[in-house]
């Protein structure tokens, strides 16, 4: 096997990126374009691991501001070639990262994780990561209809461009209200996803976030490091 190496991401990846993206998640939509976005927001700091040219591995970070004006830094893509997973490639890749978060002086680091993909939570914990609090639900919002919506501000919105969309995370304090108007905000600024993650826990909030026109998106749970 050609020696693993790892080395920042250029917008020239991203068609290798997306075309790697597709196999490690084969039911998901997979962009180069989308890719190319991320790669060349600012805020973003992606790596790509290679086995002499070709690319085995992926990990795309970047920093939000919490509602309290806390920086973080988001580890919010880690991706490795299915017949790489035995060679570190993936902790490799996120301890790049988290070096670059600390950089940039984040206060903390996190990434959310779906609770069946326990290989990258082996992977975070071997960084030092620990879980957060307990199961999540993902509620994500998806081509709200037009014009305005009945509701209330006073959620706290986190514009995002990932690997797989350009949208926003909606971060508490939620209620019906909040959601709805959360979606009429969604439309305006042309987001294609909207996203809240709920305790798993709290069926009041996940039926309100239902009934405002949020599909079940998945069970997750964050994972954190101080930094």
């Amino acid at each position: 096997m050609d020696k693993i190496s790892i080395r920042a991401a250029g917008v020239k990846d991203a068609p290798a990126i997306a075309a790697l993206k597709g196999q490690v998640w084969p039911d998901e939509e997979s962009d180069a374009v989308q890719v190319a976005r991320a790669l060349s927001h600012p805020a973003h700091h992606a790596s790509v691991a290679l086995a002499g040219e070709e690319v085995i591995g992926f990990v795309d970070g970047f920093t939000t501001l919490s509602g309290e004006g806390v920086l973080r830094w988001e580890v919010d893509l880690l991706g490795v070639h299915p017949s790489m997973r035995c060679f570190g490639v993936g902790e490799k890749l996120a301890r790049e990262n988290l070096a670059h978060g600390r950089g940039q002086r984040a206060a903390h680091a996190r990434a959310l994780i779906h609770v069946e993909n326990q290989a990258s939570c082996r992977v975070f914990h071997r960084c030092g990561f620990e879980p957060i609090g307990g199961v999540d639900v993902l509620l994500i919002s998806r081509n709200p209809p037009s014009g305005e919506m009945k509701g209330k501000p006073g959620a706290h919105f986190v514009p995002v461009v990932t690997f797989n969309y350009s949208g926003a995370w909606l971060e508490p304090p939620f209620d019906e209200g909040v959601f709805l108007h959360a979606r009429s905000v969604q439309h305006s600024a042309g987001w294609k996803i909207m996203g809240a993650v709920i305790p798993n826990e709290d069926l009041c909030l996940v039926n309100a976030a239902a009934a405002a026109g949020y599909i079940h998106a998945g069970r997750y749970r964050w994972w954190g490091l101080e930094l």
